[in-house]
């Protein structure tokens, strides 16, 4: 495996509750390529309480978090930025967002 490929969405219910593994994606926030060690982070956030794992094998893995806990993240230093990845975080949209919407999170093994 050469890394991870993140997908970060407002989900299209509104977020008023935690994604499924099925839920449709709506509008993306942001999205980043990372290097070998990039889902320590998201792993954390699941230790603490502050995201919840949906599953899957790589392609993708889901997980789903409030909004309070991803905007840090989002709003500083990516984690384990992939040189020269494709990145965009949509700050426009972030601040839409409330505290407590919950968003989908798809993550692909880019091995």
């Amino acid at each position: 495996m050469i890394g991870w490929s993140f997908g970060i969405y407002r989900q299209i219910n509104g977020g008023d509750s935690p994604a499924t593994f099925d839920s449709k994606t709506g509008v993306i926030l942001a999205y980043w390529d990372t290097e070998l060690r990039g889902l320590d982070w998201i792993e954390t956030l699941v230790a603490r309480g502050e995201a919840l794992c949906l599953g899957g094998n790589g392609y993708p893995v889901v997980f789903t978090a409030p909004i309070e806990h991803l905007r840090p993240v989002l709003c500083g230093e990516l984690p384990c930025l992939k040189p020269h990845s494709r990145t965009k975080v949509n700050l426009e949209e972030l601040d839409r967002c409330t505290p407590v919407e919950w968003a989908l999170i798809r993550i692909f093994d880019l091995s």
